[in-house]
C-alpha cells in the first residue's frame, strides 16, 4: 500500500472513529468504510427536534484530498432542492 493511500485509510479510521464516539449511529454498507450510513438526532431547540435523519457518506479512496459525497436519505426541506427532480 502506497503512503497517501495508507495516510488516507488511517484518516477515514479517524473519522469514523470521531463519529461513533461522537453518540452517531454509524453502519457500514458492504462491510467497507467508504460507504457508511450516518444517523443522528434533529437538533435540540428546531424544528427538526423530533425527527431522526440519516446521511449515506461515500469518502472515495483519495480522501480527505477529494471531498466526500455526502446525501439525505430522508426527505428534507432545503432551499437549494428542486422538488421537481424526479429520479
Amino acid at each position: 500500500m502506497d503512503t497517501q493511500a495508507l495516510m488516507s485509510r488511517k484518516r477515514k479510521e479517524r473519522d469514523i472513529k470521531k463519529l461513533m464516539m461522537g453518540g452517531y449511529q454509524v453502519d457500514f454498507e458492504d462491510n467497507s468504510q467508504d460507504n457508511i450510513i450516518v444517523g443522528f438526532a434533529g437538533p435540540k431547540g428546531t424544528v427538526y427536534e423530533e425527527g431522526q435523519w440519516q446521511l449515506r457518506v461515500y469518502l472515495p479512496d483519495n480522501y480527505p484530498y477529494k471531498s466526500p459525497s455526502i446525501g439525505f436519505l430522508n426527505k428534507m426541506f432545503h432551499p437549494n432542492v428542486d422538488f421537481q427532480f424526479d429520479k
